[in-house]
């Protein structure tokens, strides 16, 4: 059986990568739960001449009190992360959870974060086709 799961090349891992993302990225999108920043990575900061869009978390417990939750939130962060990445620009993304999650079903919530970070993911998916129609 092949996993699928999302390689360590494709996370932030270290503190600096996160920095980064907040000082020199951008917000690229809010929604009612999630703010999501994009740091635009040029081809001279990559190593090696490989590039690929990675994905950092930050889901605080004051947030979402419950471990369960949290765990939830990023299982569904990831999957859809792991679908879309083949399609979108390879920059760093940050998703923050910025609002407290109210007790509810994990599956009422899995279905209301997956709606709401897949909207967030063609954003960046539709900003860079834009970017890229300019110039062309």
């Amino acid at each position: 059986m092949i996993r699928s799961t999302l390689p360590t090349k494709a996370r932030l891992r270290y503190f600096y990568e996160f920095s980064a993302v907040f000082n020199k990225g951008k917000t690229l999108s809010k929604g009612d739960f999630f703010v999501v920043n994009e740091l635009v990575r040029n081809d001279l900061s990559i190593k090696g001449g490989e590039s690929w869009p990675r994905l950092g978390l930050i889901i605080a417990k004051r947030y979402a009190k419950k471990s369960v939750t949290r765990n939830a939130l990023k299982r569904v962060i990831r999957e859809s992360f792991r679908i879309q990445r083949n399609i979108m620009p390879k920059n760093d993304y940050v998703v923050r959870l910025y609002k407290k999650i109210l007790p509810q079903s994990l599956k009422l919530l899995r279905r209301t974060v997956r709606l709401e970070i897949d909207f967030h993911f063609q954003q960046a998916i539709s900003s860079n086709e834009n970017n890229s129609s300019i110039y062309n």
